[in-house]
């Protein structure tokens, strides 16, 4: 559907980062928030590219084989969790763990520390972007522990739910066994980055438009219970990930257009000024 393309691109674009160099090295990640059967794990279901790895769990034993298998330089750019919820259900010391970890994966990168008691060390520092959806309810239940920790400004948040006329639609596809989503197909090559620059004058519309996004995010407030009194918690964003991670996405678009391209256009900013609506938290949520 139509409706869906936005999204669907938001998707392809962060996973493309995996193929840019210099500037910003680090692949972007992004979290779907949906409530349930609003086609989060579909979407991430249809990415077709040999450069990730889907993992549907990230308990500690197959984290620790992807640390020893799979994190190493030009392997994998990111990992695909169509659902988180199976991650942080676990029990509290074992989510917390994997979160941090994915915390540092996602920023700073790893090369070498303790994970679960057991001591591993890379050739090189790596980093890896995470592609992965969670329901509403539950981002709400663990905001404020990722918020605490700096998980939440990590990650492109893209909030949304559906319109009335977007589920008539999803059931007209259902009943004429029609895909309701588009294959999200990538080709390209982790041998050969792209650098691919940003003029001054788009550099300073992604720097006006990243600090927006920032003001209304920091409008997020989460309502919690400690020591039997209810607390507010006020989200206070700087945006400067958010400046960061619009550029890339710039760069992104740039590269999906054509390999060749050296530098982003207008035109690549004007598509990526219609999927900044969709770069939500919760509470202001798009309608599709």
């Amino acid at each position: 559907m139509h409706k869906m393309e936005c999204i669907e691109n938001l998707v392809k674009y962060t996973l493309l980062t995996g193929y840019l160099k210099d500037e910003y090295s680090v692949p972007i990640s992004c979290i779907l928030i949906a409530d349930p059967e609003e086609s989060k794990t579909s979407i991430i279901n249809e990415v077709k590219c040999k450069d990730v790895l889907n993992a549907s769990d990230l308990s500690p034993k197959p984290m620790k084989d992807i640390i020893n298998n799979y994190l190493k330089p030009n392997l994998i750019h990111h990992i695909l969790i169509p659902d988180l919820i199976k991650v942080v259900a676990h029990k509290p010391e074992t989510a917390d763990s994997l979160i941090l970890f994915l915390n540092q994966l996602m920023e700073e990168g790893v090369k070498q520390g303790l994970f679960f008691g057991q001591e591993y060390t890379l050739d090189e520092t790596v980093w890896c972007g995470l592609l992965t959806s969670i329901t509403t309810s539950y981002f709400y239940k663990v905001f404020k522990k990722w918020y605490d920790v700096g998980f939440t400004s990590r990650f492109i948040p893209i909030a949304y739910e559906y319109s009335a006329l977007t589920t008539n639609e999803i059931h007209d596809c259902i009943i004429n066994s029609t895909n309701s989503y588009n294959e999200i197909v990538i080709k390209h090559s982790m041998k050969r980055k792209s650098n691919i620059i940003i003029p001054l004058d788009i550099a300073n519309w992604i720097s006006l438009h990243a600090q927006d996004l920032a003001k209304k995010e920091s409008g997020l407030k989460y309502t919690y219970r400690s020591n039997g009194k209810m607390k507010t918690l006020t989200m206070n964003v700087r945006g400067f990930r958010l400046h960061k991670q619009l550029r890339q996405l710039s760069r992104a678009v740039a590269l999906s257009e054509n390999p060749m391209n050296k530098e982003v256009t207008w035109t690549h900013i004007n598509e990526l000024g219609e999927m900044i609506n969709y770069i939500n938290f919760p509470n202001s949520k798009w309608v599709i």
